[in-house]
Protein backbone atom coordinates (compact mmCIF):
# COMPACT_ATOMS: atom_id res chain seq x y z
CA UNK A 1 0.00 0.00 0.00
CA UNK A 2 1.53 3.65 -0.79
CA UNK A 3 0.54 6.35 1.09
CA UNK A 4 1.33 10.53 1.07
CA UNK A 5 3.09 11.37 3.82
CA UNK A 6 2.15 14.86 6.21
CA UNK A 7 3.90 16.46 8.07
CA UNK A 8 2.56 14.67 10.88
CA UNK A 9 3.19 11.28 9.52
CA UNK A 10 6.74 12.31 8.13
CA UNK A 11 8.13 10.89 11.43
CA UNK A 12 7.71 7.30 10.18
CA UNK A 13 10.57 7.74 7.41
CA UNK A 14 13.04 8.63 10.17
CA UNK A 15 14.39 5.07 10.79
CA UNK A 16 14.19 4.02 7.26
CA UNK A 17 16.70 7.15 6.67
CA UNK A 18 18.76 6.38 9.22
CA UNK A 19 19.23 3.32 7.84
CA UNK A 20 19.43 4.93 4.53
CA UNK A 21 22.57 6.85 4.74
CA UNK A 22 23.85 4.48 7.28
CA UNK A 23 24.57 2.21 4.49
CA UNK A 24 25.29 4.97 2.06
CA UNK A 25 27.76 6.52 4.07
CA UNK A 26 26.65 9.94 2.90
CA UNK A 27 28.38 12.48 3.34
CA UNK A 28 26.98 14.70 6.54
CA UNK A 29 24.59 11.94 7.22
CA UNK A 30 21.01 11.92 8.51
CA UNK A 31 19.84 15.07 10.95
CA UNK A 32 16.24 13.94 11.78
CA UNK A 33 15.39 17.27 12.85
CA UNK A 34 16.38 18.88 9.87
CA UNK A 35 15.02 16.54 7.80
CA UNK A 36 11.79 16.92 9.73
CA UNK A 37 11.70 20.77 8.97
CA UNK A 38 12.66 20.86 5.77
CA UNK A 39 10.62 18.40 4.02
CA UNK A 40 7.66 19.32 6.51
CA UNK A 41 7.69 22.42 5.40
CA UNK A 42 8.16 21.52 1.52
CA UNK A 43 4.76 19.36 2.20
CA UNK A 44 3.07 22.24 3.72
CA UNK A 45 3.96 24.80 0.99
CA UNK A 46 3.13 21.82 -1.80
CA UNK A 47 6.36 22.26 -3.17
CA UNK A 48 7.16 18.41 -1.90
CA UNK A 49 5.88 14.85 -2.18
CA UNK A 50 7.04 11.72 0.28
CA UNK A 51 5.49 8.58 -0.48
CA UNK A 52 5.88 5.25 1.91
CA UNK A 53 4.83 2.19 1.31
CA UNK A 54 3.31 0.03 3.77
CA UNK A 55 3.25 -3.74 4.57
CA UNK A 56 -0.11 -4.19 6.55
CA UNK A 57 -0.65 -7.64 8.43
CA UNK A 58 -3.65 -7.67 10.95
CA UNK A 59 -3.34 -4.61 12.86
CA UNK A 60 0.42 -4.21 12.05
CA UNK A 61 0.89 -1.27 9.67
CA UNK A 62 4.91 -1.39 8.79
CA UNK A 63 6.63 0.94 6.23
CA UNK A 64 8.99 -0.36 3.79
CA UNK A 65 10.35 2.59 1.91
CA UNK A 66 9.73 5.90 1.15
CA UNK A 67 10.40 8.04 -2.00
CA UNK A 68 10.69 12.05 -1.57
CA UNK A 69 10.90 14.79 -4.18
CA UNK A 70 10.56 18.36 -4.21
CA UNK A 71 9.40 20.78 -7.27
CA UNK A 72 11.54 23.17 -8.88
CA UNK A 73 11.87 25.30 -12.15
CA UNK A 74 14.91 24.34 -13.92
CA UNK A 75 16.99 26.92 -14.28
CA UNK A 76 17.87 27.21 -18.09
CA UNK A 77 14.30 27.08 -19.60
CA UNK A 78 12.05 27.77 -16.75
CA UNK A 79 9.95 24.37 -16.61
CA UNK A 80 8.50 22.72 -13.64
CA UNK A 81 10.90 20.06 -12.59
CA UNK A 82 10.18 16.93 -10.48
CA UNK A 83 13.62 16.20 -8.55
CA UNK A 84 13.80 12.71 -7.04
CA UNK A 85 15.32 13.76 -3.39
CA UNK A 86 15.57 10.16 -1.14
CA UNK A 87 14.38 6.86 -2.31
CA UNK A 88 14.89 4.07 0.01
CA UNK A 89 13.93 0.32 0.86
CA UNK A 90 14.05 -1.37 3.59
CA UNK A 91 16.36 -4.66 3.24
CA UNK A 92 13.98 -6.98 3.80
CA UNK A 93 11.77 -5.33 1.31
CA UNK A 94 13.96 -4.77 -1.99
CA UNK A 95 13.32 -6.53 -4.91
CA UNK A 96 9.99 -6.23 -4.29
CA UNK A 97 7.10 -4.59 -5.99
CA UNK A 98 7.02 -2.16 -3.31
CA UNK A 99 9.56 -0.03 -4.97
CA UNK A 100 8.30 0.24 -8.18
CA UNK A 101 4.61 1.38 -6.73
CA UNK A 102 6.50 4.07 -5.12
CA UNK A 103 8.53 5.03 -8.24
CA UNK A 104 5.36 5.08 -10.24
CA UNK A 105 3.29 7.07 -8.04
CA UNK A 106 5.60 9.25 -8.14
CA UNK A 107 5.78 10.07 -11.45
CA UNK A 108 2.00 10.22 -11.56
CA UNK A 109 2.38 12.64 -8.55
CA UNK A 110 5.44 14.89 -11.34
CA UNK A 111 1.94 14.64 -13.73
CA UNK A 112 -0.44 15.94 -11.69
CA UNK A 113 1.26 19.00 -11.00
CA UNK A 114 1.87 19.52 -14.49
CA UNK A 115 5.63 18.85 -13.90
CA UNK A 116 7.81 19.06 -17.37
CA UNK A 117 11.00 16.64 -16.51
CA UNK A 118 11.85 14.54 -13.79
CA UNK A 119 14.80 13.86 -12.56
CA UNK A 120 15.80 10.68 -10.49
CA UNK A 121 19.09 9.91 -8.87
CA UNK A 122 21.31 6.91 -7.68
CA UNK A 123 24.60 7.22 -5.23
CA UNK A 124 27.34 5.25 -6.96
CA UNK A 125 27.82 2.66 -3.93
CA UNK A 126 24.14 1.15 -4.18
CA UNK A 127 23.30 -0.31 -7.32
CA UNK A 128 24.39 2.19 -9.80
CA UNK A 129 24.29 -0.44 -12.85
CA UNK A 130 20.65 -1.96 -11.79
CA UNK A 131 18.94 1.38 -10.85
CA UNK A 132 20.63 2.78 -13.91
CA UNK A 133 18.52 0.04 -16.51
CA UNK A 134 15.57 0.42 -14.60
CA UNK A 135 15.52 4.39 -15.06
CA UNK A 136 16.49 3.51 -18.63
CA UNK A 137 12.95 0.82 -18.71
CA UNK A 138 11.27 4.01 -17.79
CA UNK A 139 11.99 6.17 -20.20
CA UNK A 140 14.90 8.68 -18.67
CA UNK A 141 18.32 8.88 -20.16
CA UNK A 142 21.36 9.54 -17.99
CA UNK A 143 22.41 13.45 -18.75
CA UNK A 144 25.17 13.80 -16.31
CA UNK A 145 28.02 12.45 -13.17
CA UNK A 146 27.48 14.32 -9.91
CA UNK A 147 30.55 15.00 -7.56
CA UNK A 148 30.35 16.01 -3.95
CA UNK A 149 32.95 17.03 -1.53
CA UNK A 150 32.62 17.84 2.30
CA UNK A 151 34.51 20.88 3.20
Amino acid sequence: MIERLTPQTLHLCLEGGRLFFEEARHPGGFVPDVFLKTFGGMLDSGQGIVLASFDTQGDKKTITGALGGVLAPNPFNGWLMAIEMFWFMLPAYRGRSDALRLFSAFEDWAAEVNAKMISMIHLTQLQPKKLGALYERWGYSPIEVNYLKTL
